[in-house]
């Protein structure tokens, strides 16, 4: 059965994140899924955390099928890509230990380079916290920059400068690109 953690902000739980280990590999090291999952608005913690068995189940099984597939595409020799809509990557997860490791930090990028983008993905991190990559829609990134010009403020407590905004708009940019190159998500910035 899958593990359910509960997601909290500001003492109230605003997602589940489930976990399953599907079996372990040949050296002993657990196979595991993830997935964050939000309960519907209104109902109770009670309600919530049984809706959240439920859908972990019913998660847990689609998982396990998935998992079935990839072990005999690999057995045939060929590569299992999860279609995108059955796709749920936590956008935090993508950037923190997919773009920023591999594609950032991996790659040829100058230390200064790598300090800029690590320090502007904070910021966008925190605003999409809990948010599944394939499911921010323009209108998220529309509201994420009202956001920017509106409410966050910097170090300092003074609004972002035209340019700090035009920084975050081109590392949501490059981040969005790399989505779209691995075959995880479609590019929504242009």
């Amino acid at each position: 059965m899958a593990t359910i953690r509960e997601n909290q902000k500001n003492g109230k739980t605003v997602s589940f994140r489930f976990t399953v280990c599907l079996e372990r590999d040949a050296n002993g090291k657990q196979i595991r899924r993830y997935t964050t999952w939000t309960p519907p608005e209104g109902l109770a913690p009670t309600k919530a955390r049984k809706a959240a068995e439920r859908a972990a189940d019913a998660w847990e099984n689609e998982a396990r099928a998935e998992y079935q597939k990839e072990k005999e595409a690999k057995a045939q020799g060929r590569a299992y890509m999860l279609p995108p809509e059955k796709r749920h990557d936590d956008f935090v997860s993508f950037v923190n230990d997919n773009w920023l490791t591999l594609q950032i930090r991996g790659g040829n990028a100058k230390p200064s380079t790598v300090a800029f983008y690590e320090y502007m993905s904070k910021t966008i991190t925190e605003y999409f916290q809990g948010a599944v990559l394939q499911e921010i829609s323009p209108a998220d990134i529309q509201r994420y920059f009202i956001y920017l010009r509106t409410e966050h403020k910097s170090k300092l407590g003074k609004p972002l400068s035209p340019k700090s905004i035009r920084h975050q708009y081109v590392t949501l940019n490059v981040i969005f690109e790399y989505a779209e190159k691995q075959e995880i998500a479609v590019t929504l910035m242009s």
